[in-house]
């Protein structure tokens, strides 16, 4: 049932906000609250559903907020206290948008009939967010907290997700307003990439035992690491992490797995060079940190990209093919049209993983002495 201006009571714009939250989920919120965020503090004592998780600092609430995103898999909230909070919190946030990580981020602003005087710690809260953030802004009117808030939540989940960030003047939390909350929207994001079949014959086409795969951290965000895991089995191919990773998104105990790229352009492409193309499953996957001469992609690699994030593909590097689609939902139609096309050189598919499990065993008993010998060593234990 859609609510009418006229039947929806009058209420602060703090307990508004807290209606927004609780539909979309929310049961924690995470911050170190001032004196900015007393409308808010106020409207929690008769909201005792969510809960809010004090930190020492903001620097350690915006961590807590990123480690229950990630482990929740869904958006958090965080509440920092106006522009001294939002400082001592940034240096986390811009980890929270590196890792790509779902956040709802607010700050308490001062009244803003109070900014002509410059208050003690005001400042411009959207341009300072700006630069960590999706995007930042500030509400100026109770009637437009609802709106933002869904978009907030909406936006900050959407490929590329990471934080968005809006500052809640004390006025604004305070003020009466009649606005509805309105209700959460169904959002469906896994979209099937296209020219799945073309993608197919450029994989199957690949002699194998030529073809790596970079495991990207939208495999764990997509929950699609048992369709990597399928994928790499069906064409044998050695599984390498990201340069950069924020997650584990293949499991490291598989007999394919490679290991993560180097941060360095040349020893990237010296890894690279071995193969005659590479598959990154999600943005990201070639990162470097520090400069060095030449590109990560040998002029003899294809490279082939499937992504949410349409803004990652053939960003850096020339591709062959890239889609734009959800890692599981593509995989998943993916896979079948692979069958067929690689039954004709299964007993070399099936060679291949024989061959890197055989190699895992050897690598473990290889180190295992070793390793006994140090604890050992370390034990003062001589034998």
């Amino acid at each position: 049932m859609i609510a009418t201006v006229d039947s929806v009571a009058p209420r602060r714009g703090a307990a508004l906000l807290l209606e927004v939250l609780r539909s979309e989920g929310v049961r924690y919120i995470f911050g170190n609250p001032g004196t900015t965020e007393l409308p808010l503090i106020d409207a929690l004592t008769e909201t005792p559903d969510i809960a809010y998780v004090l930190a020492l600092q903001e620097a350690s609430a915006v961590a807590m907020a990123d480690g229950y995103a990630q482990g929740a898999r869904r958006p958090a909230f965080l509440n920092l206290h106006t522009a001294g909070g939002l400082g001592h919190g940034f240096g986390n946030l811009i980890n929270s948008h590196v890792s790509g990580t779902p956040l709802v981020v607010t700050a308490g602003q001062q009244d803003s009939r109070h900014a002509i005087t410059d208050p003690l710690l005001s400042g411009d809260l959207v341009a300072i967010a700006t630069p960590a953030v999706k995007w930042a802004r500030e509400v100026t009117n109770a009637d437009q907290l609802a709106i933002l808030l869904r978009r907030a939540f909406h936006d900050c989940n959407a490929a590329p997700s990471g934080p968005v960030f809006l500052s809640l003047p004390m006025d604004v939390m305070e003020a009466m307003t009649a606005a509805p909350a309105g209700a959460v929207s169904t959002i469906d994001r896994c979209a099937t990439a296209g020219s799945l079949d073309r993608l197919a014959d450029h994989l199957a086409a690949v002699p194998p035992g030529r073809l790596a795969l970079i495991a990207g951290d939208e495999i764990d965000s997509s929950d699609a690491s048992s369709q990597a895991v399928a994928l790499a089995d069906r064409l044998g191919a050695p599984v390498y992490g990201s340069s950069w990773p924020a997650h584990i998104p293949f499991p490291t105990a598989h007999p394919l797995w490679a290991g993560n790229l180097p941060t360095k352009a040349t020893e990237i492409a010296e890894i690279l060079g071995g193969y005659d193309a590479v598959f990154a499953l999600g943005g990201k996957s070639l990162i470097t940190v520090l400069y060095t001469e030449g590109s990560a992609v040998p002029a003899s690699t294809q490279v082939f990209q499937l992504s949410a994030d349409v803004r990652d593909l053939g960003r850096t590097y020339t591709t062959t093919l890239s889609m734009v689609g959800d890692i599981r939902a593509s995989l998943d139609a993916l896979l079948p049209l692979l069958e067929p096309r690689l039954a004709p050189q299964a007993e070399a598919y099936a060679k291949l993983r024989a061959r890197a499990a055989e190699a895992r065993v050897a690598r473990r008993g290889a180190t295992a002495p070793g390793l006994l010998r140090r604890l050992l060593a370390r034990l003062g234990i001589t034998r």
